[in-house]
């Protein structure tokens, strides 16, 4: 006996087996299906022969087995019946697709895989089916209508798709429909075949075998993929975007770069999609982005630049007055900034670097509304600043406090989100609103105690605003003024606290809820050296602090602290704030002069006005220079204080500045008009 070609085992050695089997009981299930063909001259074979190449052993047909031993795994192939007569010991796993018969005498060490098992012997057999006699000893049953396991050799080593193809020879049962990537695969009598694959890209081949059950094992093959992915395709990627997606192999990962970075990566699903999530980036960053599949294999690098998409913001214009030939401001560096009177351009310039921008007009009547906007490099247009050009002087007035406020809202406010509500006819706890106000971008209203004024109501409306808050407790503003408030469907708040030292620290957390490192301290017992210093603290955004004259209130001392404030700009002279309160504050800057006027333009000199406009109000009420310290800061203007004349600071003042135009806060009781007329010739 060869034993290259052949494996063969002796009778007498079967004998000894059969002598120490345990056999175990037989367990019975219906048949169903189509009978299978029984041959009556069914192939009998003492001994089995296989190759030392083969790993199992396939039923060509009906068999007849006895004597024998198999040291392999056994499929019974379909319309097959193989018949035990005797002494037969299998030293694998039997699966059955055709049928099986024991007379007894059948050993198995291994698993039996049948569909049904009877011990109804000669009766009709279907595939699946076993049906034992006599003795046997099986090691294992598994019987059911799960699919079996089935063998997939490949012949080839180093497979790869290094030429985009890859050429398959392998072996599986005979009996068996294969097919991959949805197409059938011939094999031959002995379930050998031979399948090339185009288009190899991937790492893996999957078969499918399809049983004589309408079963189907897939079995795959793993393939070395030596050939990089295609590069992604990737959409537009914006200034504004958190996200970026595209297309890419199925399985691989696509990974965005800046600068040698990854900013996100992201694994591409089946359908070949992927989303990146990411910061949004500055406009013209360049990204890079490469797909990485399982082996892997990089691909070629996509650049995709981000792409400006967000206007830049509405510029910033100082006041034009009746005088004006020349618009000043700042926008965009590198927009082109456009100044129209409708229809008509009335110039144009490209904003260098440093933001700020002049552009030569020819003089426009008082009245005439002017719009400004900003076009940066991609063609995104701002929003348009309007301003409308104001005569040389003007007045901004109502029949009361409470109606001068509502002018200066409607000075500066077509709308507005929210409005900051104060009480009209005590400072207290309105000197430190201003910055807020400011930083809210919402006016100043006022109204009475107990009563919420009517035209104030009616300002709110006009402004669209959604958002009211309320500076001072009851006693300043009562419940009642609150309640009608909120009744009208306004998101009300109240700020206060025990005294205005305390209102002015909840203030000041609001104006720089990170900290500052610079704050206002001014006198909270008067209010002219506060009034002076509002609507510059409030371009600046320091919050206003309120101190007494000879000590630094509680409240006052623990913002400071819990603000971090390093600096500090000390207002009034020493009748206002005592040298030792100065001392106590850190590293105080104390502003000030004689009197209330000077210190209003130690004021201004210390912070300086860019504006060509300026504001005045009277300095011996609060009222009128509070709710236009807003407006001044919006226009990056400034509030002026004058008495019963014009103070000769003051006019030294407007005397070195290129004023071209001013506006009163207050009707005649408030600056009378030979005032007006002196202010006036003040003028450029």
């Amino acid at each position: 006996m060869n034993n290259k070609s052949s494996k063969r085992v002796s009778s007498i050695f079967m004998a000894l087996v059969l002598a120490l089997s345990i056999f175990l009981p037989v367990q019975t299930f219906a048949a169903t299906g189509e009978a299978l063909s029984e041959d009556k001259e069914a192939n009998v074979l003492k001994d089995i022969v296989i190759d030392d190449n083969e790993d199992y052993y396939v039923t060509k047909g009906n068999e007849e087995w006895s004597n024998t031993v198999i040291n392999t795994d056994v499929h019974i192939s379909p319309n097959s019946i193989l018949t035990i007569k005797n002494n037969v010991k299998i030293n694998g796993d039997i699966y059955v697709y055709g049928g099986l018969r024991s007379e007894g005498g059948l050993f198995v060490n291994g698993t039996l895989h049948a569909r049904n098992l009877t011990e109804e012997i000669n009766t009709p057999i279907y595939q699946g089916e076993v049906q034992l006699e006599g003795t046997n000893d099986i090691d294992e049953r598994v019987i059911g209508k799960e699919a079996y396991d089935v063998p997939l050799e490949v012949f080839n080593e180093d497979l790869t798709n290094k030429s985009r193809s890859v050429t398959i020879e392998g072996k599986t049962l005979p009996f068996l429909d294969i097919a991959t990537r949805g197409e059938a695969v011939e094999s031959d009598d002995r379930g050998e075949f031979t399948v090339t694959i185009d288009d190899m890209v991937t790492d893996q081949v999957v078969f499918e075998l399809t049983n004589n059950f309408k079963q189907t094992i897939t079995k795959t093959v793993e393939v070395t993929d030596v050939i990089p992915p295609e590069s992604p395709e990737v959409e537009q990627v914006t200034d504004e975007a958190t996200e970026i997606t595209g297309t890419a192999e199925p399985g691989t990962t696509v990974s965005a770069v800046i600068a040698g970075e990854e900013i996100g990566a992201a694994t591409v699903e089946e359908d070949g999609s992927f989303v990146i999530e990411i910061e949004a980036q500055e406009h013209d960053t360049t990204i890079t982005l490469t797909a990485t599949d399982r082996a892997g294999n990089i691909s070629y690098p996509v650049i995709v630049k981000v792409v400006d998409i967000t206007a830049p913001a509405a510029p910033q214009v100082n006041t034009i007055s009746e005088k004006t030939t020349t618009i000043t401001g700042t926008a965009e560096a590198e927009s082109t900034v456009i100044a129209n009177a409708g229809d008509s351009q009335l110039g144009r310039i490209t904003v260098p670097e440093s933001g700020e921008f002049e552009i030569p007009i020819v003089k426009q009547a008082a009245g005439t509304e002017i719009t400004v906007t900003a076009t940066d490099k991609a063609g995104n247009v701002s929003k348009a600043a309007v301003l409308t050009v104001k005569p040389e002087a003007e007045r901004l007035y109502g029949h009361t406090r409470y109606d001068t406020a509502i002018e200066a809202s409607k000075q500066g406010w077509d709308e507005a989100d929210t409005v900051i509500i104060a009480r009209g006819d005590d400072f207290a706890d309105a000197l430190a609103g201003v910055p807020l106000a400011h930083k809210l971008d919402a006016p100043i209203l006022m109204t009475q105690p107990n009563k919420l004024w009517e035209n104030t109501l009616k300002e709110i409306k006009r402004l669209g605003a959604e958002n009211v808050i309320i500076l001072g407790g009851e006693t300043a503003v009562s419940k009642d003024v609150f309640e009608v408030l909120a009744e009208e469907g306004l998101e009300v708040e109240r700020l206060n606290g025990d005294s205005r030292f305390e209102t002015a620290a909840l203030i000041a957390d609001l104006v720089a809820p990170e900290g500052t490192k610079e704050a206002v301290v001014a006198n909270g017992m008067d209010f002219p050296d506060a009034l002076s210093v509002a609507s510059y603290a409030a371009k600046e955004g320091l919050p206003i602090l309120l101190t007494l004259d000879d000590r630094v209130a509680q409240a006052t001392g623990e913002a400071v602290e819990s603000l971090g404030v390093e600096e500090t700009i000390v207002v009034g002279g020493e009748a206002a704030i005592s040298e030792a309160v100065e001392k106590a504050l850190p590293d105080a800057t104390r502003l000030s002069g004689k009197d209330r006027y000077e210190t209003n333009i130690a004021i201004a000199g210390h912070f300086g006005v860019d504006s060509n406009h300026v504001y005045v109000a009277t300095g011996n009420n609060f009222a009128d220079a509070l709710t236009g310290g807003v407006l001044a800061a919006k226009e990056n203007s400034a509030i002026l204080l004058v008495h019963h004349d014009v103070p000769a600071s003051v006019a030294s003042y407007m005397n070195t500045k290129n004023f071209e135009s001013l506006a009163i806060f207050g009707g005649p009781g408030a600056v009378d008009e030979p005032i007006e007329e002196k202010l006036t010739d003040l003028l450029q």
